[in-house]
């Protein structure tokens, strides 16, 4: 079911992410608008919430992006919602993704076992993609660059070298390379 938001709560989707965190796991909402720290997980079993100290305020909307470190080593690769929609796109035939939060070779590997046919763009949203950048080349059609994203994880000022760093490995690769057209906030 659907909750509002408010002043105090912010839902999760899907609300079982709060389960994964821990006291002291950093929560940055809205590409860094709002900060938050777990404090207290001890009525998640009850009451199915957490508690969190805001460290740097901000106006956040809905469906904005999430991002905890602690969190993209505990997920899964794929989730079932995301297995029941390659299933879908295979019924219909689709075959072109673009797959974020790919950090690896071995996960776009894991989506092209899934679906052998597929043509697959892995984003480069994160540190973690930008160091395994050859494994993801290597096992996918393609990569997107998402310099917002980046940002969150990347000093601003030094996206334009990664961007030029991450396009010639392309090219070498013989791979196409896409560049996130929206701007970053100081441009």
């Amino acid at each position: 079911f659907k909750r509002n938001c408010d002043s105090k709560n912010i839902y999760f989707t899907p609300s079982t992410v709060i389960d994964l965190l821990i006291p002291g796991d950093l929560i940055s909402l809205d590409f860094n608008s709002v900060l938050l720290r777990v404090e207290n997980i001890s009525e998640l079993g009850d009451k199915n919430y957490i508690k969190t100290r805001v460290l740097i305020e901000g106006a956040v909307g809905n469906n904005k992006g999430v991002h905890c470190d602690n969190l993209t080593k505990k997920l899964p690769s794929f989730t079932d919602k995301d297995l029941k929609a390659v299933e879908l796109a295979k019924k219909y035939n689709i075959k072109h993704f673009t797959l974020s939060f790919m950090n690896s070779g071995a996960e776009v590997k894991k989506f092209k076992d899934l679906y052998p046919s597929s043509i697959i763009y892995a984003k480069v949203e994160t540190r973690k993609s930008v160091k395994n950048v050859l494994g993801i080349l290597e096992n996918s059609d393609g990569i997107l660059i998402d310099r917002g994203d980046l940002s969150r994880e990347i000093p601003i000022q030094k996206i334009p070298l990664v961007q030029k760093i991450l396009i010639n490995e392309a090219n070498l690769c013989g791979k196409d390379v896409f560049i996130a057209s929206n701007l970053l906030e100081t441009m």
